[in-house]
């Protein structure tokens, strides 16, 4: 039986490689722009000081090269932005999130020697264990609310005066399993419950883990009672319980039938995963107004044109070349525009910022791939309320709420950020970050620490940021965070 683990993996290496090839990318989420604002864990709408205004709040342009009738500062221009006239930047940034608890049934799948159990069968202690560990994963694996998601966002943009004219293009793209074939799962040769038999595993007696239900469900494919006890309690020793035990039991009753059917293993499986991305890229043209020195509001209207990628990966036999080209081809574009709108209040020492962003709901078309037509793709409107404190122009406390959830490319998965952040800039030249945000639409969703800097050397700045949960998953041994993100900018300020 072959090695299952180089196939639920490729799905990562086709996200990051769609994410570097896509010529556009995704806007339905909510991403960092610029290094900064990461750094800060995405609290920027009432503090933004440089060309992402654009992204986080337009009304910060009514501020820029806004002075008092003798060209001094005014008391409640807290950062300083008056004495910007233009300046321009790129940034760009990219991260990864294990939704669900994916990384748990990916790091089972890929402890099994599937060689071995494929041609033994469940014959020893460890090969139960095994059997057990295949079931758990593949009951899992298939929740949709379970996948691997990559994005990706670049920008450029320029400011003069109260004007800003930027490019930035969006990505996201995520995998998860949508048909599980539990008709080609079969392990060793001849009937399952001699193989149980033969493995020296007795259980304990007790049957706790499968309701009635389920134990007839189990005697129906054809297991014993002595088999059902023994996966009763190796299931209980690998931590299977209430809430996932329907779905183990149907599992190991697939395995029993197609075990005794004497074939149907993993070579000829036909589980599929989908790969569903979004690319979107927008040029935005924004202008602000300072109604007085206290408030301002600001817009932006942006051209859009998106894509609607949608493709499918049969786990068990696609190559990631195969699976590249039919991403690559399987996608609609269309073109639209989108408005986003700001307001920001200020007095001594707080700012208070609003925006709004695709207020009209802007619609991309969804691709017909095989016949099978994809639904469109709305970009939904999204709100966020920022309050920072800045007792002195080199400090910046922070925090926002998006007030809308955001859908995202996992179906059923959404966005909603509570995020924080802080900046402590030293002698005009050093800039220490950080923060921290947590997804309150989502009850599995990681708590995400971030951090960064930046060097500013008469004008011209280089920041750099990164963020990682709180939380880890295991694979083959090893640790991972959950969710990580890195970004960086390169910009001019005068």
């Amino acid at each position: 039986m072959p090695f299952i683990l180089p196939r639920i993996t490729r799905l990562a290496t086709v996200l990051v490689a769609l994410c570097a090839g896509a010529g556009v990318a995704q806007a339905q989420d909510d991403f960092f722009a610029g290094a900064r604002a990461l750094g800060m864990g995405g609290a920027n709408t009432a503090c933004v000081d440089d060309y992402t205004a654009q992204y986080y709040n337009p009304a910060a342009f009514g501020f820029f090269a806004d002075r008092d009738q003798d060209g001094g500062r005014y008391p409640s221009d807290n950062n300083d932005i008056g004495a910007k006239r233009w300046g321009f930047g790129l940034d760009a940034s990219a991260g990864e999130v294990i939704q669900g608890n994916m990384s748990t049934y990916i790091d089972l799948l890929s402890t099994v020697p599937y060689d071995d159990l494929g041609s033994q069968g469940a014959v020893t202690a460890q090969n139960v264990e095994n059997l057990v560990k295949v079931a758990q994963g593949l009951q899992g694996i298939g929740n949709p609310q379970n996948g691997i998601t990559a994005n990706a966002t670049a920008g450029v943009g320029m400011r003069i005066g109260h004007f800003g004219l930027g490019f930035r293009s969006y990505f996201e793209a995520t995998a998860r399993v949508y048909s599980l074939d539990l008709g080609n799962v079969g392990v060793g040769s001849g009937n399952l419950n001699t193989q149980l038999a033969n493995s020296g595993v007795t259980g304990d007696g007790h049957i706790s883990l499968f309701t009635p239900a389920q134990q007839q469900q189990l005697a129906a494919a054809g297991l014993d009672a002595r088999s059902i006890g023994i996966l009763d309690y190796t299931g209980r020793q690998e931590g299977v319980n209430s809430s996932t035990a329907a779905g183990f039991a149907s599992v190991l009753a697939s395995i029993a039938q197609a075990t005794d059917g004497g074939g149907g293993n993993l070579s000829n499986n036909d589980t599929a995963a989908l790969v569903t991305a979004f690319g979107l890229a927008e040029l935005p043209l924004s202008y602000g107004y300072a109604i007085d020195s206290h408030f301002s509001v600001g817009a932006s209207l942006k051209c859009m044109v998106g894509r609607v990628y949608d493709t499918t990966v049969q786990l068990f036999s696609s190559d990631t070349e195969q699976v590249l080209r039919s991403a690559n081809n399987n996608y609609r574009q269309s073109v639209n525009l989108g408005v986003d709108v700001g307001a920001m209040a200020r007095m001594r020492y707080l700012q208070v910022g609003l925006s709004f962003r695709n207020l009209n709901d802007p619609e991309f078309a969804g691709p017909t791939v095989n016949g099978i037509t994809f639904p469109d793709v709305h970009v939904a409107p999204q709100g966020t309320l920022g309050v920072a404190f800045m007792p002195f122009t080199s400090v910046v406390v922070e925090s926002d709420i998006d007030l809308l959830k955001a859908e995202t490319t996992l179906q059923d998965y959404d966005t909603q950020r509570l995020s924080g952040g802080v900046e402590w800039t030293i002698f005009h030249f050093l800039a220490l970050r950080g923060g921290c945000y947590r997804n309150l639409a989502e009850s599995s969703a990681q708590t995400v620490v971030t951090a960064g800097f930046g060097f500013d050397v008469g004008g011209v700045k280089l920041d750099l940021a990164g963020s990682r949960s709180i939380n880890e998953g295991d694979f083959n041994g090893h640790s991972y965070p959950l969710e990580a993100n890195v970004a960086m900018s390169l910009l001019a300020d005068f």
